[in-house]
């Protein structure tokens, strides 16, 4: 599996990997397509990951800044073309009985009404569920318990299945802290006198120093960022310049990457050209990109039919790769199900999944080099939960759960011997030891209840 997998397909797996990252609050980030810095649709797209919030007890959310050459509406906190998905994420109509929700991390879903309940549900699956409290509120809620407020649109609170509550606290359509409830703000937001933020303030005490400042300049011409001078001296300076026919030119340099340069078509947002390709956008039923190596000369082609869940890539080596993304209504809706390449003649699987029809992944085939395979298999009972891991026929691990509770209560690993033991204690904590297969205790140690839900979380996943 080569290098260029990760940077073409990985806004692809980017839902169902940010899904299984954040189990419990489902961020769901945004990535590019083809580069970092290119959406599907053509449109310059670079996100900028500054870091976490951190609200303490482990909980943290993701601080990224979006600029988008797309054309649309100024970010009320940084101007035009960008925008934070963590402070902007929201909900609105796009038609009758049919909702559009931002999400935290900047991918986005749609609810569908029904009339007969007044509730609100995902398009696809049941994972989210919604009601709508009066004209300006609307809660929505996650299949694991977390829920989302949102007022006029805009996101209000945000409530974790253990009961914490984080506050978007704002003055009109600006952000100005982030906070639990009953807490001193773990972000504050500081404006200048032209509305731009000016800083970002991570865990301020009452006299306004942070434990971490970020600080940004804005150029009034753009009406945006220009720079952003982080912690620990990263610094991001973004330039911007027109060309002869007038299309838009950004160059950014960041002492985390190297620099780079893209310019877009000033009617349609699309790209152009960056540091070391020419583009082209090719319209009609779905996108297709056309770009060419300024120095070799050497033409790629990607085709998107985001509607079908099929894109078809033409690279520079040769190889034409197919991507087969699932679009039917389900838990699987956006998985990818296949990646194929193929090369002088021959094919060769870089990714094949199975699923049953409760939606489990129950294999995944991965390509290696030289031919070779290697296969993942899942075992589920019938509660769905994972009791069985093999790799390539071998059992790695298995699940054993309390018949009378349904409570996971031990983890065996055949390879290595041991055993992962949990004892229910009052209170909500659990005792973890780890156990020799003869039955030495080799170390024990207590989890405390939101502890032990992430512990348990990560025991389900497949991975």
């Amino acid at each position: 599996m080569n290098k260029l997998y990760f940077g073409i397909i990985g806004w692809l797996v980017a839902a169902g990997a940010a899904q299984a990252d954040n189990a419990i609050i489902p961020i769901d980030a945004i990535n590019g397509s083809i580069a970092p810095y290119v959406d599907t649709d053509g449109y310059v797209n670079p996100i900028f990951s500054l870091g976490d919030i951190d609200f303490g007890s482990g909980l943290t959310l993701p601080l990224d800044l979006n600029f988008t050459s797309a054309i649309r509406s100024p970010s009320p906190e940084f101007g035009q073309g960008w925008e934070c998905p963590l402070f902007e994420a929201k909900i609105y109509d796009v038609q009758q009985n049919i909702k559009k929700v931002s999400l935290l991390g900047g991918k986005y879903i749609y609810l569908i009404n029904n009339p007969r309940t007044d509730t609100w549900r995902h398009a696809y699956s049941d994972n989210w569920k919604g009601r709508a409290k009066g004209e300006d509120d609307f809660d929505l809620t996650y299949v694991s318990g977390c829920k989302f407020s949102f007022h006029k649109g805009l996101i209000s609170s945000m409530t974790t299945p253990d009961g914490r509550t984080i506050l978007w606290n704002r003055e009109g359509d600006k952000l100005v802290s982030m906070s639990e409830s009953g807490k001193s703000p773990a972000m504050q937001l500081v404006y200048d006198n032209l509305g731009f933020a000016q800083q970002i303030l991570l865990n301020p005490d009452n006299l306004g120093v942070a434990k971490k400042t970020y600080d940004f300049n804005s150029n009034l011409v753009y009406a945006g960022i220009d720079k952003i001078q982080c912690p620990g001296g990263r610094t991001i300076v973004l330039t911007r310049d027109r060309d002869k026919l007038l299309n838009p030119i950004l160059s950014w340099t960041d002492t985390k990457h190297l620099p780079l340069t893209v310019s877009w078509d000033v009617k349609t947002g699309k790209i152009i050209s960056d540091s070391q390709y020419t583009y082209q956008i090719v319209g009609g039923d779905y996108p297709r990109m056309l770009r060419k190596n300024k120095v070799t000369g050497i033409a790629e082609s990607f085709t998107f039919d985001v509607t079908h869940g099929i894109y078809n890539l033409d690279l520079a080596d040769g190889t034409h790769r197919r991507i087969e993304i699932i679009q039917a209504p389900g838990p699987n809706y956006k998985m990818v199900r296949l990646i194929e390449d193929t090369k002088n003649g021959k094919t060769q699987i870089v990714v094949r999944r199975a699923f049953d029809e409760q939606g489990h992944l129950v294999e995944e085939t991965m390509g290696l080099a030289k031919g070779r395979e290697q296969v993942k298999q899942y075992v589920y009972d019938d509660a769905g939960r994972v009791v069985s891991y093999l790799l390539n026929g071998n059992e790695m691990w298995k699940n054993i759960y309390d018949p009378a509770t349904g409570q996971l209560k031990e983890r065996d690993v055949p390879g290595l011997g041991v055993k992962l033991a949990f004892d229910q204690l009052p209170g909500g904590q659990v005792k973890e030891s780890i156990e020799k297969t003869k039955g030495a205790v080799t170390a024990t140690k207590t989890l405390e209840p939101s502890a032990w839900q992430a512990a348990v979380t990560s025991m389900q996943r497949t991975e």
